[in-house]
């Protein structure tokens, strides 16, 4: 049901006015999610070189990868070990006292040390620091950046609502989702097909940054504890065999990684599908038994909390690698919606000042 003039008239204000006000960063912070989904393979355009491996030998051991990276940076506890077939490489992450981090490119059929960089210092990261706090955080205003973030997708879910009560036909009919554009009103009509077409995705996408960026959500786990010296236990299993072992666990899921390889929590193992499923598997170091298999990142781990499920539902790969492609694809659109939005409203002023000048000519 449509709402009364009036009604309109102010949620016409609103829209208009918070679109101008508030659309441009939202729409850079949507826009950056595009690469921040596709993270390794965005990174890898930036600094190809750092993603230079073998691709068509046989993996080294996950032993072999660990002592590359403890080498490379000897000073840091080793937190983790990530394989990334489709490159031919590994990335091994490690933490420096004081909390600074470290990444270091391994071949993954050698164990060769192709590149150690600061996470900081990686573009990827600095569109990531855009994307979840508008880069405010790189000048030590984090809580800042959260608000802000967390300010714009509420707004943009107010603008989202507004917009489609304001777009509501009077009688409804399936024609009106058809894609034409009317020569005199295109401005107009490609804000309104292309805000439709992607309500669904972009709405998601910004109730679900209020959940990820919401406190509660954020502290169900703990915080990076301080780096420790490492001691080496000499009941352990090698790093391969337990790997090995929780892979086995979780058939047609191939191997990820390797977490908490130097921290004082029992030892993750990561295995995943073409679907985005992942599966956590916790190995005693001793015995190789398996206490916890689970689709979600235990608490116990190092790091910021798990919000795997949120974070499926936020990049579409809740539905698999076509929907990742389809909210990818939408993390544009509030580009579109502001461009369009402006020129429009720029249009109708050049118009209404039009009129005025020949009224008062006449």
């Amino acid at each position: 049901m449509r709402p009364s003039r009036n009604t309109r008239g102010v949620l016409r204000q609103v829209h208009l006015w918070m679109g101008l006000v508030l659309g441009l960063p939202f729409a850079v912070i949507a826009a950056t999610g595009l690469p921040v989904t596709y993270w390794y393979a965005s990174d890898a355009l930036f600094a190809p070189g750092y993603y230079a491996g073998t691709i068509s030998k046989p993996r080294a051991s996950f032993d072999a990868l660990a002592a590359s990276a403890r080498k490379a940076v000897p000073t840091a506890n080793l937190q983790s070990v990530v394989l990334l077939p489709d490159y031919g490489t590994a990335q091994a992450a490690l933490t420096l006292s004081g909390g600074k981090q470290r990444e270091v490119s391994l071949d993954a059929a050698t164990g060769r040390v192709i590149g150690v960089r600061s996470l900081d210092d990686a573009a990827i990261s600095w569109l990531y620091s855009v994307h979840t706090r508008l880069a405010l955080d790189r000048a030590g205003l984090d809580l800042a950046g959260r608000i802000a973030v967390m300010l714009l997708a509420a707004m943009f879910v107010v603008l989202a609502l507004s917009g489609v009560i304001l777009w509501w036909p009077r009688s409804w009919r399936w024609r009106v989702l058809a894609p034409t554009i009317r020569p005199r009103h295109r401005w107009l009509d490609l804000h309104n097909k292309s805000g439709i077409y992607a309500l669904v995705p972009v709405a998601l996408a910004a109730a679900t940054t209020l959940l990820l960026e919401f406190p509660a959500t954020r502290t169900l786990g703990g915080e990076i504890p301080p780096v420790v010296a490492f001691k080496a236990n000499p009941g352990a299993q090698p790093l391969e065999q337990l790997a090995r072992l929780a892979s086995a666990a979780t058939p047609g899921r191939p191997l990820l990684g390797v977490f908490g390889i130097e921290e004082p929590v029992p030892l993750q193992v990561t295995t995943g599908d073409e679907w985005g499923g992942y599966r956590w598997i916790t190995v005693d170091r001793r015995t190789g038994r398996l206490l916890l298999i689970s689709s979600s990142r235990p608490r116990d781990l190092p790091g910021p909390p798990d919000a795997s499920f949120l974070i499926s539902l936020h990049q579409g790969h809740r539905w698999g690698s076509m929907g990742q492609a389809v909210f990818a694809i939408a993390s544009l659109v509030p580009l579109l919606l502001y461009a369009s939005g402006v020129t429009h409203w720029v249009n109708r002023r050049r118009r209404s000042y039009d009129r005025s000048r020949s009224r008062c000519r006449s």
